[in-house]
């Protein structure tokens, strides 16, 4: 079996980035070490403030709120972003329809899934970009998520959208507020 040099490439990263996210805690694959590992007084680093960025979205649009990343530290902070395509892969996006019920995975959020280790699956590989970004005491920053990318909003009605991400100051997962985004016909 003949290995190209692209896909060792692609391996190594992986695997060195594994490594460093486990002990950082910012990978969501490693929830149940993060939440053992964390001291019970520890307070959270950043606070994650969700908003849609259209209230009414029409059936086959994009469906894209936007999540507010603050620094409530007297320090700088350095937030770590991995990304799978335009996915960033350290961030869980949590929803429900109207009923309580998951919608469908789109095929982009199959293969993310099946990189992270949160599902088998034979997809062909992402490509990963990972990027530092600093955030000065009392300052925010601004992430719109489509939605629409990872799940199937495809039908009508109200979806509940919630986000999280692993805080490296608590080794705590921090949750966004909820919101509620309507799909109209």
């Amino acid at each position: 079996m003949r290995i190209s040099p692209g896909m060792l490439l692609l391996v190594a990263t992986l695997a060195v980035a594994s490594t460093g996210l486990a002990q950082t805690g910012s990978f969501p694959r490693f929830r149940g070490a993060l939440a053992q590992q964390t001291p019970t007084a520890a307070k959270p680093g950043i606070s994650l403030d969700l908003r849609a960025v259209q209230d009414g979205v029409p059936t086959g649009s994009p469906v894209k709120v936007k999540l507010i990343t603050t620094n409530v530290t007297d320090h700088r902070l350095t937030l770590y972003y991995e990304y799978l395509g335009t996915y960033a892969r350290n961030l869980d996006v949590h929803v429900r329809n109207g009923k309580g019920a998951h919608p469908p995975d789109t095929k982009t959020n199959r293969k993310i899934k099946s990189q992270t280790g949160r599902t088998g699956g034979d997809v062909k590989p992402l490509s990963v970009d990972s990027v530092w970004v600093p955030l000065e005491p009392g300052k925010s920053r601004e992430d719109i998520i489509n939605v629409s990318t990872l799940l199937d909003l495809g039908q009508p009605g109200k979806y509940t959208i919630e986000v999280d991400r692993g805080d490296d100051e608590s080794r705590r997962w921090v949750k966004s507020n909820k919101i509620t985004v309507t799909v109209i016909p």
